[in-house]
């Protein structure tokens, strides 16, 4: 026991030695099995030390050579962008090439089109002139024809006037001579009558008057005869006067049927209606011709434009190809290079990934290796060490000597531990008789494929458990960031809402969302309209007689799609003392009323204008329809209006205002068609 007990050092250190040798050995078991699960290609290289540095230095060049990859990976993604970008441009220049030549080509033909246009015209813009000439021809001819029925009639006025004219001078000159004849009849009475006693007779001289001739009571004076006289030589002036129209009445027909050469109306309409036909061909010849010119000024301007940007899409073209030829060689050698560096793998990041963890398992292979031979060598050394104590002390192996070595407790608990031992086997050997476990005779399948592609799969997974952690870390960070910026731009927002408010709640507040739910512009318009309603009932007053007063209600206006609130009229009536809607008003109370509104925003005008006055105001009809009380109401409104320096026009046809308006403009029918104007000042 004191020999085994002086061995107990050697033995402890054995032991170590033992377990480090069996860790650095499991270690490396480890280790090489994680590396051909990984596919580093290890084969038999981790027992050689040349074969695994070759190995380790292969994949680090093998590392290297795709780092270099790097970034030509990077920039493939931007040069194929700028390759489609070189042939998007390349497309976009041969489709606007296509286009401004189809441009190009649509303004040629509509230019010719236009040319030939005007090449057709040609003869009827030449005879604008004459159609001109002929025009005013036809209508000095129609004009004349028009006139002619109403020459006719002068005339045949005229001569009606002569015949009566005649007929009344003959007869005064028939009156004039009879009243003569009586009056030179009735002279012998007339001279008797002056006779005196012893006078002498005018005619014979003698102073006796035997028998004096008498005076007929009815005889003509010869103041008669003068009168008579006068009439008769005032009727024939008349006759005279009344041959002189009659003769101008037939020369001026005369005159009508020798410029119409014998043509009738409808052939005088005839004529003028080809003029007109001929006029109006030849102007619109000319004024087709002016558009035809104003287009084919504005087809030049636009063909030197489209040829000068199918000039610019030609010179450009050649170098947009040369840059798409130079893009899709930059991108084809990047690709090569990535398609080399990358191998199988989908990128060069994952291949660079897949290289370094190949590299990393034999790194780890070969440090485990180094480790196991070092443990190795110190568990070597201490056997020889513990082999020659032993056989030193006497004990034929270390086994005996730690045999030897052990406590009471210790060899109770190595007795124990080898009873289990014991029962163990057995049960384990009563088990290998069982039925299941005895029939079976080593020539079953193991399915070691099977499970290995079991494994090569949970490799798979677990590589690709690795990207999806490393994505879904970025994709953190991403996030993160985002969220970062997220929360500084509702901070943001929040700041200048807070700043806004002020503004937001007047905006609100002119927009109508207030307690009286009016807009400025709406409460604007309301005190205008007050303004307005208060000018007109002003002269309402005093059409109605104080009867009527517009007051302004809180009531939507209606017939309006979009209404506004306050704008509704309703009509104060004073004599029922309650208001009405201005439908139930008559229609002279309406076009009292309306006139009132009118003549109130002309005042609300003028004034908002800075006394611009509205100087001209005419009133269209609706004067029928009052009675005369409330005309004479409306007129003394009216002429008040023009006593303050307005030009107040009426029209209508009521005649009572012609008593009330002296200036008047009167319109009249013709006899024979059409109007002619009287002016009454």
């Amino acid at each position: 026991a004191d020999a085994a007990g002086a061995l107990g050092p050697a033995l402890e250190a054995y032991g170590a030695a033992t377990r480090d040798a069996a860790t650095a050995s499991a270690g490396l078991a480890r280790e090489v099995a994680s590396a051909r699960r990984r596919g580093c290609g290890l084969a038999d290289a981790f027992e050689d030390d040349a074969a695994l540095g070759a190995l380790r230095d292969g994949l680090v060049e093998e590392c290297a050579g795709i780092r270099r990859a790097l970034p030509a990976a990077l920039g493939l993604a931007e040069a194929h962008q700028a390759q489609q970008a070189a042939h998007a441009l390349v497309a976009r220049l041969e489709s606007e090439r296509t286009a401004r030549q189809a441009d190009l080509a649509d303004v040629v033909d509509r230019r010719r089109t236009l040319e030939s246009e005007i090449g057709t015209l040609a003869d009827a813009r030449a005879d604008l002139a004459a159609a001109s000439a002929a025009h005013e021809q036809a209508r000095a001819l129609r004009t004349d024809a028009r006139t002619l029925a109403a020459l006719q009639r002068d005339r045949e006025v005229a001569a009606t006037r002569l015949t009566e004219a005649v007929s009344a001078s003959r007869a005064a000159l028939e009156r004039a001579t009879h009243l003569q004849g009586a009056w030179l009849d009735s002279l012998a009475g007339e001279l008797a009558s002056g006779l005196q006693p012893g006078a002498p007779c005018p005619v014979c001289g003698s102073d006796a008057h035997p028998r004096p001739a008498t005076r007929p009571a009815d005889a003509p004076s010869r103041a008669d005869v003068q009168r008579a006289r006068d009439r008769a030589a005032a009727a024939e002036e008349e006759a005279a006067r009344r041959q002189a129209e009659h003769s101008r009445a037939d020369a001026r027909v005369i005159d009508h049927l020798a410029r119409l050469e014998g043509r009738d109306p409808d052939e005088v309409e005839a004529i003028h209606a080809a003029a007109e036909t001929r006029l109006r061909r030849a102007r619109e010849a000319e004024e087709r011709t002016t558009e035809i010119r104003v287009a084919l000024d504005e087809l030049a301007v636009r063909e030197a434009s489209v040829r000068s940007a199918l000039a610019d899409v030609a010179d450009g073209l050649p170098g947009a190809r040369a840059g798409a030829a130079e893009a899709d060689a930059r991108a084809e050698t990047l690709s090569r290079e990535v398609d080399s560096a990358r191998g199988s793998h989908a990128t060069v990041a994952e291949a660079l990934a897949d290289a370094e963890a190949r590299l990393a398992h034999v790194t780890a292979v070969r440090e485990a290796r180094a480790l196991a031979h070092a443990a190795s060598e110190r568990l070597e050394s201490t056997a020889r060490q513990l082999a020659e104590q032993c056989a030193h002390l006497g004990f034929a192996t270390p086994a005996a000597a730690q045999a030897a070595a052990m406590e009471p407790a210790a060899r109770a608990e190595a007795r124990a531990r080898i009873e289990e031992y014991e029962a163990d086997r057995a049960a384990q050997e009563a088990r290998l008789r069982e039925p299941s476990i005895a029939g079976l005779t080593g020539d079953e399948d193991p399915r070691l494929e099977e499970h290995r592609a079991r494994v090569a799969a949970a490799q798979e997974t677990e590589q690709a458990a690795a990207a999806a952690e490393g994505d879904a870390h970025r994709v953190q960070e991403t996030c993160s960031a985002a969220l970062a910026d997220l929360g500084r731009s509702i901070s943001a927002y929040h700041a200048a809402v807070e700043e806004a408010s002020p503004v937001l709640r007047m905006e609100r507040v002119a927009r109508g969302e207030n307690e009286r739910h009016t807009s400025l512009s709406n409460w604007v318009l309301l005190r205008r309209f007050d303004e307005v309603l208060g000018a007109a009932n002003r002269r309402l007053g005093t059409m109605s007689d104080g009867r009527y007063e517009l007051v302004r209600t809180e009531d939507r206006e209606s017939g309006r799609r979009h209404r506004r609130g306050g704008l509704a009229l309703e009509i104060r009536d004073h004599h029922i003392g309650r208001g009405r809607s201005p439908h139930s008003l008559s229609g002279g109370e309406t076009f009292y009323t309306s006139l009132s509104l009118a003549l109130g925003l002309a005042d609300v005008v003028s004034d908002e204008a800075g006394g611009v006055e509205l100087g001209t105001l005419f009133v269209d009809e609706g004067f029928g329809s009052l009675d005369q009380t409330t005309l004479g109401n409306v007129m003394e409104v009216l002429h008040g209006l023009g006593r303050n320096g307005r030009a107040v026009g009426i029209v209508s046809h009521v005649g009572e205002l012609k008593s009330q308006i002296a200036e008047q403009v009167e319109v009249r029918r013709l006899p024979a068609g059409g109007s002619t104007i009287v002016v009454h000042a």
